[in-house]
């Protein structure tokens, strides 16, 4: 017989992958910020050090997704649309790193408020990943102009090895 703990994390389990996968979201949607300012700031269309962004990338500096966006907004003509998008990801994302479980420990003890917060947490991610597709054509062409690569080449080079090396599994 399984204990409380047992059914407590089997019952909430799926909230907790899709809590992962938003927060992975959110962590795209900030590298991609981060990219699209190193891009533009190798192509000397804005004045910020590309050495201070690429600790960014490299993960040592300590740039919130809040940060991020300033510093985009700053540097950059952000269109209505996008600001909107931005300013909506950032809430999603700080509402579910900082404490969407923990204001909804007891919607997680009942199955209907369970499958909704699921299907919250999947429209959240949708509008995290909203933000982050938006900037992908901004980046694919400087990534071609400053870097020389062709982004569908390496988009579709990554595709066939994940599929290689996950063929077979569910």
């Amino acid at each position: 017989m399984k204990t409380f703990e047992q059914l407590r994390y089997d019952a909430i389990k799926p909230i907790l992958t899709e809590v992962g996968a938003a927060v992975y979201a959110s962590q795209r949607l900030e590298g991609s910020i981060a990219y699209l300012l190193y891009l533009l700031s190798r192509s000397n269309e804005i004045e910020i050090p590309t050495t201070f962004l690429e600790t960014i990338l490299n993960h040592q500096g300590k740039q919130t997704a809040g940060q991020l966006i300033a510093l985009l907004r700053k540097h950059v003509a952000v269109p209505d649309h996008a600001e909107e998008l931005l300013l909506v990801a950032l809430d999603r994302r700080n509402k579910i790193v900082h404490h969407y479980l923990s204001e909804n420990t007891l919607r997680m003890m009942v199955p209907e408020e369970r499958e909704e917060m699921i299907r919250e947490l999947k429209r959240y991610r949708g509008e995290i990943h909203e933000a982050s597709d938006y900037f992908k054509p901004a980046i694919s062409a400087l990534l071609t102009k400053v870097e020389g690569i062709d982004p569908e080449l390496g988009e579709s080079l990554i595709i066939e090895g994940f599929m290689k090396l996950n063929r077979g599994e569910a």
